[in-house]
Formats: C-alpha cells, structure tokens, sequence
C-alpha cells in the first residue's frame, strides 16, 4: 500500500488518496 504510493512518486497524503 505505503510502497505502491512511493512508485508513484507520493507521500503518506497520497497513500490515503490511493485508498
């Protein structure tokens, strides 16, 4: 989940957008 969002080039904001 955490990694998939740093491929993308995110940050922990980003993971809860991904979900």
């Amino acid at each position: 989940m955490i990694a998939q969002t740093i491929v993308r080039g995110g940050g922990p904001l980003e993971a809860h957008s991904i979900h």
